[in-house]
């Protein structure tokens, strides 16, 4: 008898402990089944307003994703590839693109976006060290500068950074930061 309430215990303590797993299962279960595919095409694949983006910098404002196995979203495959993605706001709803060569090949919806702080989400790149013998050369620089006509430097792309991550152990996360927000995407395992 005491052999058999101790194998109860046993399992109903077991049986407690993989509560919360199945409930957080569960919750990535509904926030994966209520997204939709998006329906949303683009004319000739191109993005309208990358145009626009790429005016404003020297560089690729968006942020590459090296995809190393195959993404799933309902009946989206996003093979191992190069992307540049991209958040957009379409018919008030948040998407990322994912563009190769110019074109848009995929449009994953977002179910979560929120603001973060710039200062402490991004790693801050190091100060540049200032060393003696700069000092007697910075009157012939400021001197060549008004000579050759100083440009204004070019602005500063966007601040981004790509997050990826096991939500659980049917699901990906991939969290796309840029700018002064975060947007969250998910993916299914096969």
């Amino acid at each position: 008898m005491k052999k058999f309430l101790l194998i109860l215990a046993v399992f109903f303590i077991l049986f407690q402990i993989n509560i919360p797993a199945i409930a957080e299962d569960s919750q990535y279960d509904e926030v994966y089944y209520n997204l939709a595919v998006p329906e949303i095409t683009f004319e000739n694949d191109v993005d309208p307003y990358e145009a626009e983006d790429n005016s404003q910098f020297h560089v690729s404002p968006y942020p590459l994703l090296r995809v190393s196995s195959t993404l799933v979203f309902k009946d989206i495959k996003i093979p191992a590839n190069y992307y540049l993605i991209s958040p957009r706001k379409i018919n008030d709803s948040y998407y990322v693109l994912f563009k190769q060569g110019g074109k848009v090949k995929y449009i994953i919806p977002i179910y979560e976006t929120e603001s973060v702080q710039p200062l402490t989400t991004y790693p801050q790149p190091p100060k540049k060290q200032k060393h003696w013998w700069d000092y007697p050369l910075y009157p012939f620089r400021w001197a060549l500068g008004i000579a050759m006509g100083k440009d204004d430097p070019p602005p500063r792309t966007p601040q981004s950074l790509v997050k990826a991550y096991d939500l659980d152990s049917r699901y990906y996360g991939i969290d796309l930061y840029y700018n002064d927000r975060v947007y969250k995407t998910i993916f299914k395992k096969e």
